[in-house]
């Protein structure tokens, strides 16, 4: 593919190439055609398969936008991600190795071949969590309400039309999951790099408004989430400047002009140029995962009984969800609601993290209450037990029960 295969319509009068006229002047199905030609003569050795660490020009700036993109993302474990548009697979790898399940997506069927072929070659104790979709059109090939994040890493700008794309997404997510774009700006067609690769390839480098994505994606239920302001360059200080700076921080002081300056010099041409943002699919639900840090009343516990016993200190408790949170189900995924068993020795002093026990139900409504029996460890040095419940990476909820032993 090259300048001369393209129609002279999609050119504009000073040679270069329109995009949307590149866009209308082919059919879905030849646009597909073309993506999937961009791939299909790649090697497993190429550098793009082992971003976002292939290649030591493009590695920086690509550690800097997913670290902002991951913050945006809010991921936790064995949460199910879309990655629209995977390309050669890289981003699917990294999100499973976070312990993600992953759906990796693409409209080229080489891309999902070559990303499949380099995971069960290099990385094959990744394969069982990254499973591959091929999208058909803006035909997203999973069923309704199945995703909790989608994740799209400079894939987006390669669609020919948005509006569609953002309806599949909404189909698919989960109420209160989120949309996170990795995007050039709205002026990403006229760059030298995207009238190179549309010249060379015939693929498509759509501009991509931010604001007017957010319009759109009303109309399907997304809210605008956030836009992360990120840096072209990490901004750096002399010794000297960096000591002011510290003994300034401490005292609660601005920071000066010169130092804003500075800062603001690496912000400027991302503002310009580079769009790490989030839609999120309606209200999340009040869950656990939103409790806020501090907040008392959202939770109960009573000790009904404790005693020693052959098999170890028996505890009988009843817990209630006095909040308006829904409490998820035990376990370690962020906001999931256990019992803090907390030991008190002879001395006096306590462990707090010495036992986390499940409430012995899939999840807990506002208003109920459940009962559980433990069986602890006991020792001659055991004095008691206190218990208190916590919505795990979130908060502790301060409900603080305990009870001797003699």
């Amino acid at each position: 593919m090259s300048a001369t295969d393209l129609p002279a319509s999609v050119f504009r009068p000073d040679g270069s190439i329109d995009v949307r006229k590149l866009i209308d002047v082919f059919d879905e199905a030849e646009h597909a055609r073309r993506a999937d030609q961009y791939f299909a003569d790649r090697d497993l050795t190429q550098p793009d398969f082992f971003k976002p660490l292939g290649h030591i020009a493009h590695a920086e700036q690509m550690l800097y936008k997913l670290r902002a993109a991951l913050q945006l993302l809010e991921p936790f474990p064995s949460a199910e991600v879309l990655d629209f548009g995977t390309g050669l697979g890289w981003l699917s790898r990294v999100l499973a190795r976070l312990g993600m399940r992953v759906y990796a997506c693409d409209i080229a069927a080489s891309a999902l071949r070559l990303s499949e072929a380099f995971t069960l070659k290099r990385e094959p104790e990744l394969a069982d969590r990254i499973s591959y979709h091929m999208l058909d059109g803006p035909k997203i090939p999973l069923p309704d309400n199945s995703i909790d994040r989608i994740f799209s890493y400079d894939a987006l700008h390669h669609v020919p039309r948005y509006e569609p794309v953002l309806r599949e997404m909404a189909r698919v997510l989960r109420p209160g999951g989120l949309a996170v774009f990795v995007e050039p700006s709205d002026l990403h067609s006229q760059s030298q790099a995207s009238q190179a690769e549309m010249r060379s390839f015939g693929v498509i480098e759509n501009d991509v408004d931010i604001f007017a994505l957010a319009e759109m994606g009303a109309a399907h239920g997304f809210i605008p989430g956030e836009v992360a302001v990120t840096l072209s360059k990490v901004p750096t200080l002399d010794f000297n400047t960096f000591r002011a700076e510290v003994a300034r921080t401490r005292s609660g002081q601005m920071p000066d002009q010169p130092v804003i300056r500075q800062v603001f010099a690496a912000v400027d041409p991302n503002i310009s140029n580079l769009r790490v943002f989030s839609l999120r699919y309606g209200e999340a639900p009040k869950d656990s995962r939103a409790i806020p840090h501090g907040e008392t009343g959202v939770g109960t516990i009573a000790i009904t009984a404790l005693r020693r016993a052959p098999e170890g200190v028996v505890a009988e408790l009843r817990v209630t969800n006095t909040g308006p949170y829904r409490w998820i189900a035990s376990g370690t995924a962020p906001g999931s609601v256990n019992i803090g068993a907390m030991l008190r020795t002879a001395d006096g002093s306590i462990n707090r993290n010495w036992r986390r026990m499940p409430v012995p139900v899939e999840a807990l409504s506002p208003g109920g209450s459940a009962t559980c029996r433990l069986v602890l460890p006991d020792s001659p040095q055991t004095a008691g037990i206190a218990f208190d419940l916590v919505a795990e990476h979130i908060c502790w909820f301060g409900a603080d029960v305990e009870q001797g032993l003699s």
